[in-house]
């Protein structure tokens, strides 16, 4: 019952710092909704009471205010944790587009060799062993891809913990 309602409240204020970070033209980047998110679940005081003043002299949250807002309230910690979790989150992403660009290549293969056999079939050339090299050609790209969902599999793993 207890994680049900940390969730629920996590979800709400996450929900809050994305409205509020859109309605000020703030940009998508983890201090930035570091500072909204921690603002609506009030967890520090001085970021709330900062936030307000802000506020209600109407300033621009100008990238250079959202940085000077984190570097001024945010906890060595809090830096670490987001700076951390963001070269995770980019290396993750780097694995990922190297893994479908892996995939890729080896559908691109599939797909070239497949056109020439069926150019082949349809200029009336005979074509000897035509089902075992669709197979093998067949058996390769599944190989591929099971590998590719290996890869995934593993790298994800290796995300969460």
């Amino acid at each position: 019952m207890i994680n049900e309602t940390v969730q629920a409240s996590a979800q709400i204020y996450s929900e809050k710092a994305r409205e509020s970070m859109m309605h000020h033209g703030i940009p998508d980047a983890p201090q930035n909704f570091w500072i909204w998110h921690t603002y609506h679940s009030g967890a520090n005081p001085d970021l709330g009471r900062a936030i307000d003043i802000l506020l209600s002299n109407r300033r621009e949250f100008t990238d250079q205010t959202n940085e000077e807002i984190f570097e001024l309230l945010g906890t060595a910690r809090e830096h670490q944790v987001i700076r951390e979790t963001t070269q995770r989150v980019a290396a993750t992403l780097d694995a990922l587009m190297r893994f479908i660009d892996e995939a890729g290549a080896g559908v691109s293969s599939y797909n070239k060799k497949l056109s020439g056999l069926s150019k082949q079939v349809v200029a009336g050339k005979p074509l000897p062993g035509l089902s075992n090299i669709l197979m093998s050609e067949t058996r390769t790209i599944e190989h591929q891809s099971e590998l590719l969902q290996q890869r995934l599999a593993i790298d994800d793993d290796q995300s969460v913990a």
